[in-house]
């Protein structure tokens, strides 16, 4: 009796026991599940400059885009009276200039620093002065600064009447040598904050600088130095040459 009286024992405890976990099963609770989520896309870094209109893309010195900074101005004894070279390479000479802008644009989302480098390699020191016109202000530089040219040291550089027409100078301008065109690049590169903003959809943001250069007439004392021009003219194989870098670099 005692060995049935525990097996019903068993066998009720068993019951109770399932029958416990089918009721907890259907007994009504709280449930509830929550999700969050968030998804980025990589910000667009997009640029381009422009020297006189054409895009500046070579990514070293060695594949630099040609670029048109020595067009020298409508002169007769350069040009033929109708304006053409009458050569097929570029002529720098005493009473030639030129310049073209320089367009920094923006495209990308995110904002973005514009810093220049200039190098010139002159080695009979042509006494070329290039300028940059940022605004209403326009600053001159020249390597050939501290240098001395003809027996004149060129600090300070005469204009010429033919050039300073072409500037927009008085006949007579004197103009003060900044620095050299280390010195330029640093001075282009701090113009502007040169901080472009950020693009809002297809509108840019753009930053456009004048860079042109003159054949010095002479230094501010003597206002001409015919000599020194004069060998270089009949050397005739003196050659002068500007690489220009422009640096974009996200602002963080």
């Amino acid at each position: 009796m005692k060995n049935k009286t525990m097996r019903l024992a068993l066998v009720l405890i068993l019951l109770v026991a399932i029958t416990l976990s089918v009721i907890s099963g259907t007994l009504a609770k709280y449930v509830e599940t929550v999700y969050g989520t968030d998804s980025a896309r990589v910000a667009k870094f997009d640029y381009e400059v422009t020297a006189g209109q054409t895009p500046i893309t070579g990514a070293t010195k060695q594949a630099a885009t040609q670029i048109d900074l020595f067009n020298t101005v409508d002169d007769a004894q350069v040009f033929d009276p109708a304006g053409h070279n009458l050569n097929t390479e570029k002529l720098v000479a005493p009473g030639t200039c030129g310049y073209f802008d320089v367009v920094a644009t923006n495209k990308s989302e995110v904002a973005i620093k514009v810093t220049f480098d200039l190098e010139e390699t002159n080695a009979n020191k042509i006494p070329i002065v290039y300028y940059v016109t940022d605004g209403s202000t326009t600053k001159y530089y020249s390597d050939v600064v501290g240098q001395t040219v003809g027996g004149n040291t060129r600090a300070a550089v005469a204009v010429g009447e033919d050039i300073a027409t072409e500037l927009g100078l008085q006949s007579s301008a004197v103009v003060t040598i900044e620095g050299n065109l280390a010195k330029m690049a640093t001075d282009m590169s701090d113009a502007t904050g040169t901080v472009l903003a950020a693009t809002n959809k297809s509108t840019f943001t753009t930053k456009t600088y004048t860079v042109g250069w003159f054949w010095a007439f002479g230094d501010a004392t003597h206002h001409e130095d015919d000599a020194t021009d004069t060998a270089l003219g009949k050397t005739g194989t003196d050659t002068v040459k500007v690489d220009i870098g422009v640096t974009f670099t996200q602002v963080d």
